[in-house]
């Protein structure tokens, strides 16, 4: 019976750590489960910063100014051997604390009265592991979407200046079709929207009448 609910909690361990969305999201999502499901007094997250250790999320937040807190940090800080060993014990008092390691994001460091069963403490370590990568990838993900975020408002920007500038722009692919005409240039064409003139080669746009030279000048450029 024992096995059976062990299991059934390392189950749902492995769901939460599998969270997707934000680095905040899956910390928010994942730390209160297994503050609850693990019988824990504490819960909480480190994130490893170039500036140094940083407390990402402390449950419950009062325990943030706890000195225990400060001595496991300093524990982390003095010590790579909690991270090549996945986990670390350490006993403090009546009360037992493990470190995991949450790969290169950092720590989640859990509070007990009672200590792990050593096969329990093997198996979730897997778990960690797998948060671990979820945080990260979480945090990847954050940032690809910040730089696209600022790529496209740069390239919005960019356009803004393109179309206000009063002189024909515009751009052409290897094939000689058109990827860009700003208003000028529309202007010029005698045409409403750029969508008439994107994809298409100065001979769908003129004709015949088109200027021999003009292939030439683009094969230069």
């Amino acid at each position: 019976m024992i096995n059976s609910l062990k299991s059934e909690a390392l189950l749902e361990l492995i769901f939460f750590a599998g969270v997707k969305g934000t680095e905040d999201e899956v910390i928010n999502s994942v730390l209160p489960v297994y503050l609850r499901k693990l019988n824990c007094f504490m819960a909480g997250v480190i994130k490893i910063e170039r500036s140094g250790l940083v407390n990402k999320l402390i449950l419950p937040f009062a325990f943030k100014s706890n000195e225990v807190l400060e001595y496991l940090r300093d524990c982390i800080q003095s010590s790579d051997k909690n991270k090549e060993k996945c986990c670390c014990e350490i006993i403090s008092g009546d009360n037992f604390f493990y470190i995991y390691s949450l790969a290169d994001y950092g720590y989640l460091i859990l509070g007990k009265k009672k200590p792990f069963s050593l096969l329990f403490k093997n198996e979730f370590r897997n778990i960690v592991e797998f948060l671990g990568k979820v945080i990260t990838q979480a945090v990847d993900d954050e940032l690809r979407r910040i730089a696209e975020k600022k790529l496209t408002e740069e390239r919005r920007l960019l356009r803004t200046i393109i179309d206000n500038i009063p002189i024909s722009i515009y751009a052409k692919d290897l094939q000689y079709k058109k990827t860009l005409a700003n208003k000028s240039e529309l202007k010029h064409l005698g045409l409403e929207s750029e969508q008439e003139v994107l994809g298409k080669s100065d001979f769908d746009i003129y004709g015949e009448s088109v200027d021999p030279n003009t292939l030439l000048e683009d094969q230069e450029v």
